[in-house]
């Protein structure tokens, strides 16, 4: 019944939260057509500047994200009890599920629409490159393949959704009907469903890639967001740095021990 009630509330309040969205941009738009060519390119600059802060502050929250279901996710070394109890309080609490699902699809939605203007804007601020093309200063790998990572990314997301979340069988490669897997006590076997879906290498090396990609893209990303919101200096900027690296290797590490326990049968 609860459910029921919020998946019909939900077209209303996605509307509404569309057009309270919607009507700041709007107005600004309005703001920026009407003003003289100085004042409108000044009017630019601020939202690239706004961009940038969406950009880091949404990359940010998903950062924390990542890592609290990582730490969610790492329960299944305590034992099947644990971590089924865990996906039954998920799954029979809408009230927290569903506007967390709805919060992270906005940030993520945020996240890339940011990314791409703000790489659009770089772009048509210099449609033409430096003669030579040198190599860029003060980047690497990371920060260079930024956009591209995150892209990636996004597409191992909608994969992982439909194999653990949407449970589509034919995507899990195992044969098996992951809806229909349930404990003793008849909650939802998230223990059983994971080392199943785990014990396919093609799923297991394409989750380690993802994982290889995401913390690529965490080890800039984490760095930069600090110094787009202005938190990051001579004083502090090689520990956000190391940071930035130790927390992209700590998430590595802990969500890729998990399918290489599980095809090691360390977990069964």
């Amino acid at each position: 019944m609860v459910r029921s009630r919020v998946e019909a509330a939900w077209p209303a309040q996605r509307w509404l939260a569309a057009l309270i969205a919607v009507l700041p941009f709007l107005a600004f738009m309005l703001d920026v057509v009407l003003r003289p060519r100085e004042a409108a390119a000044e009017a630019l600059s601020l939202a690239l500047v706004s961009l940038e802060g969406a950009w880091a502050i949404t990359g940010g929250l998903l950062f924390l994200f990542v890592i609290g279901h990582m730490l969610g996710n790492l329960q299944i070394f305590v034992g099947p009890e644990q971590i089924n109890a865990y996906g039954h309080f998920l799954q029979h609490t809408p009230e927290i599920l569903w506007p967390a699902r709805i919060g992270l699809l906005a940030l993520v939605v945020l996240h890339i629409w940011s990314a791409i203007q703000v790489s659009l804007e770089n772009k048509a601020a210099r449609p033409v490159g430096y003669a030579g093309n040198p190599k860029p200063v003060a980047t690497n790998f990371a920060s260079r393949t930024l956009l591209m990572s995150g892209l990636i990314i996004a597409a191992f997301i909608v994969y992982h959704l439909l194999h653990f979340t949407v449970q589509v069988k034919a995507l899990n490669l195992t044969g098996q009907d992951f809806i229909s897997l349930h404990d003793e006590k008849q909650r939802h076997d998230v223990y059983r469903m994971m080392i199943v879906g785990f014990s396919s290498p093609w799923v297991s090396g394409f989750y380690i890639l993802a994982m290889a990609l995401l913390c690529l893209h965490l080890s800039h990303g984490v760095s930069s967001m600090f110094q787009t919101l202005g938190l990051k200096n001579k004083a502090w900027g090689v520990l956000i740095d190391r940071f930035a690296k130790l927390a992209a290797a700590g998430i590595f590490l802990g969500n890729c021990s998990i399918p290489v326990a599980i095809l090691l049968r360390c977990i069964k």
